[in-house]
């Protein structure tokens, strides 16, 4: 059982450290499920969100020690979670939760991946 939880520790590991290379493969895997590019290019997105979750938080910390990065970015994302239900909730009058997690999955996609990009070429020059 230990080999497995070792295995997915790398897995991840691996994952994080080139976000971009996960977003090609993960890509591929879906469209070969679902022969159908634009399901496999929003679940890929939705999947590398979480990715680059793990990969700017790691950055985070190496590039400016800052130890609380997973609690920063989790308390942001819930922040903009609420924030999103409001403004559906003035809108519509009801609050559809599937939407707004995927509608923050797919913004934060973009987001995280320019705070990656940024925060790589910072700890390359550093």
């Amino acid at each position: 059982m230990e080999w497995v939880i070792g295995f997915v520790k790398q897995l991840y590991a691996a994952a994080i450290t080139f976000p971009l290379l996960s977003f090609v493969v993960l890509w591929l895997g879906f469209y070969a499920i679902y022969l159908n590019k634009r399901k496999a290019m929003l679940l890929t997105i939705d999947v590398t969100c979480l990715l680059l979750f793990g990969a700017v938080a790691e950055k985070l910390i190496s590039v400016f020690s800052f130890s609380f990065a997973y609690y920063f970015l989790l308390i942001v994302s819930l922040l903009l979670f609420g924030w999103f239900g409001n403004l559906q909730y003035r809108k519509r009058g009801k609050v559809n939760s599937k939407k707004i997690i995927s509608v923050m999955l797919r913004l934060g996609f973009f987001v995280l991946l320019g705070c990656d990009l940024v925060l790589g070429a910072i700890q390359w020059f550093l």
